[in-house]
């Protein structure tokens, strides 16, 4: 999982620093949750149950074979990027997802507008 911020840094640094990063390529990642974890995550974040239902493989692969693909490899194999090290070599604490969610969420899950 990587916040959008996040993101951003890295891409403003890839241009502002292009002899270091030139044909780097380097796993993002600000924090790691399974889906279930997220959810609880968002749930007391945002005040309202959210849950995670996982769509079975074989009704993703119908819709995508690439999807489905995409999806197994998560399950299998997973997606591995060192936090510590990139917050290490870049002088960033990236976003872990609670810090996000608090940060990001409504009050009750509504909008500003629905607020008023």
């Amino acid at each position: 999982m990587i916040a959008v911020d996040d993101i951003g840094w890295f891409g403003a640094r890839a241009v502002t620093d292009v002899a270091a990063l030139n044909r780097r390529e380097i796993d993002l990642a600000g924090d790691v949750q399974t889906m279930p974890e997220a959810a609880e995550i968002l749930t007391e974040a945002v005040g309202r149950p959210i849950a995670f239902a996982q769509t079975p493989i074989e009704q993703v692969r119908q819709y995508s074979k690439e999807m489905a693909l995409m999806l197994e490899w998560f399950e299998h194999v997973g997606y591995g990027a060192d936090i510590a090290g990139l917050e290490r070599e870049f002088g960033r604490v990236l976003t872990e997802l609670p810090d996000w969610a608090h940060r990001s969420a409504r009050p009750n899950g509504k909008t500003q507008g629905e607020i008023a």
